[in-house]
């Protein structure tokens, strides 16, 4: 990855603490209770939840193929 200016790096943290607190709120109780519980947690969402959507974006689905969703 290249290097990320301040305002890109700046607008990252904000968005993954979004995600983090979405995470967060959407946790049981149960499992916020040791690190080791909540670092199963987290892995687990991320490879549920946030993986497979930054994956999409990098390779869009079949009815998208050769559009990319870079932004530009």
């Amino acid at each position: 990855m290249q290097q990320l200016s301040e305002e890109i790096q700046t607008k990252l943290d904000e968005h993954l603490e979004a995600v983090a607190r979405i995470i967060y709120q959407h946790t049981d109780s149960e499992k916020l209770k040791s690190f080791e519980s909540i670092e199963w947690e987290v892995r687990e969402q991320i490879l549920d939840k946030v993986a497979p959507k930054i994956g999409e974006f990098f390779y869009p689905k079949e009815g998208r193929k050769g559009q990319g969703n870079n932004g530009q």
